[in-house]
């Protein structure tokens, strides 16, 4: 494990103001395999799904995750908190912030520095978004 995040660490260092990577295709065409394969050799064992998730665990996860990319699956046009969730994906890639107040008054800010790795059968119709991703388009054969 230590073997493969190390290996993960040295392949991802060089690209670290690399844009968001957005693997798409329709069912069937090896997207979920490849994304399998691909956070496996940065020691990533499981990918984290955007479409059930909330933008709030959503903007915790990129805030998280510095040395390795955030491996997510199952982006959908149609997924709950969309508008969100895109916001979110180009605070990251803006490098933002977002901050959370707490019960004692105080307010914490989280930056958002994770690359992204992204796959679903969908792609995001925002310009914004699209203008910092670059896009791998499966087929059947």
């Amino acid at each position: 494990m230590i073997a493969c995040s190390m290996m993960g660490y040295l392949l991802y260092e060089p690209c670290e103001e690399a844009p968001l990577y957005f693997l798409t295709g329709p069912t069937g065409t090896g997207k979920s395999t490849f994304a399998d394969i691909l956070a496996g050799a940065f020691g990533v064992k499981q990918l984290y799904s955007i479409g059930q998730s909330t933008p709030y665990v959503l903007k915790i996860l990129l805030s998280s995750m510095y040395l390795l990319p955030a491996f997510m699956t199952e982006y959908r046009s149609t997924m709950s908190g969309k508008d969100l969730k895109d916001e979110t994906l180009r605070l990251t890639f803006d490098k933002g912030n977002f901050q959370r107040g707490k019960q004692s008054g105080d307010i914490t800010s989280y930056k958002l520095a994770a690359q992204v790795f992204l796959e679903g059968e969908d792609m995001y119709t925002s310009g914004s978004i699209r203008t910092r991703t670059i896009v791998h388009k499966t087929r059947k054969a």
